[in-house]
């Protein structure tokens, strides 16, 4: 397998071949088809790291994380934030208040082979580079690595003194901050915050259901009555609170006369009939709107998935 390089063209010097062992079996295409990374590896590289529901936002990715590398392994267990793998690098380094995703290092690009042909200047592979990069700052210790060997985001064999090697030779080809000239934008940024992200997708690309990932998102519809029946219920125990503050004020001398209290305890008092109905029917309105959605969608994929199967049926 001939790989090329960055630029389309094939990598200076002899045509060199990653080793297959050093790929995963298969991938999923965009057409959801399964394929060998070997058919196409340029393919399979940019959609295996790709990072495009982060750069989607990356005018706003202030809102959600800082321009600082991420901090290293041993700081997000003090945090008390559990390290979950996952193959989908636009979760690498997005976390909640339980836990911080993080994207194993695939075997093949802790590679020679792979550096020689992807990482190497003037032309890197953005991504390749970037997620590289980022694990530079997570595991900058011999206790970083044992902790993120035991979370399975190191290759099995892959040794200590072997990451060490390839640090050095990162960090004396992309000295300082020159790295973040070649990365893109969402790995100029560390740790991102999973509720900001959603908030974003839900607000300005209308994603109300899942936010910004259906992975991280309500996983059946009763998730998503649960979670938002919890806010609504906090409200009405407030406005509990505040209307039986209300009534006993109106048993007093000093506040039974007053013009002004007698306003606010008539005015929130419709306010407390009224806001719970809008919530909830706001709410309905949203699992209505995400139903009718989702079940398009999946009209749409089936009637597809249907025109495909009749041209390869009505082929001789």
């Amino acid at each position: 397998m001939t790989v090329r390089s960055a630029t389309g063209n094939p990598a200076s010097g002899s045509r060199t071949s990653i080793d297959d062992s050093e790929l995963p079996a298969c991938f999923r295409t965009e057409a959801r088809f399964l394929a060998l990374p070997s058919s196409d590896f340029r393919v399979f590289l940019d959609q295996d790291l790709c990072v495009e529901r982060i750069n989607r936002i990356s005018g706003h990715l202030w809102l959600v994380g800082r321009p600082y590398a991420p901090r290293p392994i041993n700081t997000q267990l003090v945090l008390d934030r559990a390290l979950t793998p996952t193959t989908d690098a636009s979760l690498h380094l997005v976390w909640n208040s339980k836990r911080i995703f993080l994207n194993p290092l695939p075997r093949y690009i802790l590679s020679p082979t792979f550096y020689d042909l992807f990482l190497n200047l003037p032309h890197p592979h953005g991504l390749a580079l970037g997620l590289l990069q980022s694990y530079l700052a997570l595991v900058p210790t011999e206790l970083d690595f044992g902790l993120a060997r035991n979370a399975h985001l190191f290759p099995p064999g892959y040794e200590w003194e072997d990451w060490r090697a390839l640090t050095r030779r990162v960090l004396h080809d992309y000295p300082g901050d020159s790295v973040y000239d070649h990365v893109p934008a969402r790995y100029r940024y560390g740790e991102l915050r999973l509720t900001r992200l959603d908030k974003i997708y839900r607000l300005r690309y209308g994603e109300l259901l899942y936010g910004y990932s259906s992975l991280t998102g309500p996983n059946s519809y009763v998730d998503f009555f649960v979670a938002n029946h919890v806010v609504v219920t906090a409200a009405i125990v407030y406005a509990i609170v505040v209307l039986t503050a209300m009534q006993v004020g109106l048993a007093v001398d000093g506040l039974r006369n007053a013009d002004t209290f007698q306003r606010a305890c008539y005015g929130f008092s419709i306010f407390a009939i009224v806001a719970p109905i809008f919530v909830m029917g706001s709410v309905v309105a949203i699992f209505v709107v995400a139903f009718f959605a989702n079940w398009f969608r999946t009209a749409t994929v089936h009637r597809a998935e249907r025109t495909r199967s009749m041209k390869r049926d009505s082929v001789p």
